[in-house]
C-alpha cells in the first residue's frame, strides 16, 4: 500500500537551500530569549549569591579534626539527588556562610532531631571529622 506524500511549500516551489536556511535563522532570532529557553523570568533580589556547600575539607584534612558549626535558624532547602533526599541547612563556620546538606535518616539527622526536636535548628554544635568507607565526613558529636 502506498502512502501519499506531501511536499513542503519550499520544496514544492524549488526555492534554493540558502534561502531556506535564512528563513530558519530569522525565525529563531525573532523569539524572545525567555520563551525560547523555557525559563521563567528572574525574581527581584540578590542574583546568584548562593553559599557554598560545607565540605569535610573545610574543617580539616585528618580524621579527628574538631570545630563548631552554628545553625542560623533558617529553614533548610530540600535537595533530591542520586544520593537520596537531603536538606541543606544554612550554617556559619569560621565566619563564612555555608549550606550544609544532611541526608535523611543519617546519624547527623538523628543527632539534630535529638538536640533541637521538631523546631528549626538554631545554635552551635560541636563537630568532628570521621571516616566512613575511607571518605571523610563531618559528624555532630
Amino acid at each position: 500500500m502506498l502512502r501519499a506524500c506531501r511536499l513542503s511549500p519550499a520544496i514544492a516551489s524549488h526555492r534554493p537551500l540558502a534561502t531556506l536556511e535564512n528563513d530558519m535563522n530569522r525565525k529563531v532570532r525573532t523569539k524572545p530569549a525567555a520563551t525560547a529557553s523555557g525559563m521563567p523570568e528572574p525574581t527581584d533580589g540578590p542574583a546568584g549569591d548562593l553559599p557554598e556547600f560545607l565540605r569535610a575539607a573545610d574543617l580539616g584534612k585528618k580524621e579527628g579534626a574538631r570545630g563548631s558549626i552554628t545553625f542560623l535558624g533558617k529553614t533548610a532547602s530540600k535537595i533530591e539527588s542520586q544520593f537520596g533526599v537531603q536538606y541543606a541547612f544554612p550554617v556559619r563556620f569560621k565566619g563564612k556562610l555555608y549550606d550544609w546538606p544532611i541526608r535523611i535518616d543519617s546519624g547527623n539527622h538523628r543527632r539534630i532531631a535529638d538536640r533541637f526536636g521538631k523546631r528549626t535548628p538554631k545554635g552551635s554544635v560541636n563537630v568532628e571529622l570521621k571516616t566512613y568507607n575511607r571518605n571523610l565526613y563531618i559528624a555532630i558529636v
